[in-house]
């Protein structure tokens, strides 16, 4: 509510303040705030000035050992054979809901343990969810010496958006 008031110009927001509102009693508390002078975004000296890059940043760049294919890539491999390791780095329980016909579960908490019985040479095509633990995956996997890593983009969501009966 608050932004839109702000986006409007319309009210009071509550510029340099928090608001804090008890439920169980329905009152509401003001908290001024003040700027820090450290900080590295707004502070006296900030170190911080323009955009920086995500993904690099937050260790989700995909390494350079790895490719990604569409899950319509994938079933067109599965039809034809598929020359790898289907992976799902999925928990037991979401395996056990829904689960691609030849995958092998690996959960990612595991992949560590298990990276020494998967073969280097062979490509790895991992999946998940969506797309997040199977790039993870793959980017442990490409630090422990695999080269041929390929990412399910859109994981089990995309399979099964295509294809809604596993």
């Amino acid at each position: 509510m608050e932004a839109i008031k702000f986006l409007l110009g319309a009210g009071n927001p509550p510029l340099g303040k928090l608001v804090h509102y008890d439920a169980l009693n329905t009152s509401f508390r003001n908290f001024n705030l003040r700027k820090d002078p450290q900080c590295v975004l707004c502070g006296d000296n900030p170190s911080v000035t323009e955009l920086i890059d995500y993904e690099a940043f937050c260790g989700t760049k995909p390494p350079t050992t790895m490719t990604e294919i569409s899950v319509t890539e994938l079933y067109a491999k599965l039809e034809s054979g598929l020359d790898g390791i289907l992976i799902d780095v999925r928990l037991p329980d979401e395996h056990a809901e829904c689960s691609i016909s030849g995958s092998r579960l690996i959960p990612l908490p595991e992949i560590e343990l298990a990276a020494s019985d998967l073969p280097k040479d062979k490509t790895l095509y991992i999946h998940c969810k969506g797309g997040v633990r199977s790039a993870r995956a793959c980017a442990y996997l490409s630090d422990q010496g695999f080269t041929q890593l390929v990412n399910v983009a859109g994981g089990m969501d995309a399979w099964l958006e295509m294809n809604p009966h596993p």
